[in-house]
């Protein structure tokens, strides 16, 4: 997944405090909003992960 577009569902999502008010504003299914979050958390789960090592 893209960074910036992951990222500019992240900041919808903590505007609209909801997963499905967000998706419904981008356009996107809930599954897709829910993908982006994952990925960012996996992304720096990683980050960390190789910070420490």
């Amino acid at each position: 997944m893209d960074l910036l577009n992951s990222m500019t569902v992240f900041v919808r999502v903590v505007g609209c405090e909801n997963f499905t008010t967000a998706a419904d504003q981008l356009g996107i299914s809930t599954t897709m909003v829910s993908n982006h979050i994952r990925g960012l958390e996996e992304g720096s789960c990683q980050d960390t992960a190789d910070s420490l090592s």
